[in-house]
């Protein structure tokens, strides 16, 4: 969402983190991905996942851990924080689902 409102200044914009050995190359079972991602979109359990993963102490941690060299700063929080929204909800389902590890 961000690079979308900020054509000008973001082109193209790729989130990545690079998995382990192991998990590029162990299958995911497809009733497994199944159940990851219905817990995800559920809207209970997937609304209370989202309100911890959202909140600004866990967005920091996150991206102290592994976005940034040293420590983010207020501005890339405060921006996180704005474009938090349900609609930005369904990537980050998806990838934490594990589909992009099936084979």
């Amino acid at each position: 969402m961000i690079a979308q409102r900020n054509p000008t200044t973001v082109s193209r914009l790729m989130l990545t983190s690079p998995p382990i050995y192991k998990d590029m190359v162990t299958a995911i079972a497809q009733k497994e991905l199944e159940r990851n991602y219905n817990f995800l979109k559920s809207p209970i359990f997937g609304n209370a996942a989202f309100s911890v993963l959202e909140s600004r102490q866990i967005i920091k941690f996150f991206s102290d851990t592994f976005l940034f060299a040293s420590k983010c700063d207020d501005d890339w929080l405060d921006e996180t924080e704005n474009e938090i929204s349900i609609e930005a909800r369904p990537p980050i389902q998806a990838f934490n689902a594990g589909p992009l590890q099936n084979r």
